[in-house]
């Protein structure tokens, strides 16, 4: 099953609040940052390959059960693109305690 990544306007036709974010089966109310600053920005891919597609769906997973993520893999930024990638379409702050 191909998945796709959309995101329209919630609430009603004058009211500018937010978007509804939508990966697969998987929807999300996605409101404006407190902090705009702090979102990162030109991650984000209009059309993403299904597998990163795969990833984020399961990163909004988790988000929305409110469990922590551990990402595993090989050296290099794959994940870290993938959750800059994330941030951006969820419009969700980036912070580190280094």
């Amino acid at each position: 099953m191909k998945r796709r990544l959309s995101v329209t306007p919630s609430g009603s036709s004058g009211d500018n609040s937010g978007t509804r974010l939508k990966i697969g089966g998987v929807s999300v109310d996605v409101g404006k940052p407190k902090r705009p600053e702090l979102v990162p920005c030109g991650y984000a891919h209009e059309n993403p390959p299904q597998s990163t597609l795969h990833h984020l769906k399961w990163l909004l997973q988790k988000d929305l059960l409110k469990q922590d993520v551990f990402l595993i893999g090989v050296p290099g930024s794959v994940r870290r693109n993938l959750v800059m990638q994330y941030l951006v379409i969820t419009k969700q702050r980036y912070f580190t305690d280094i």
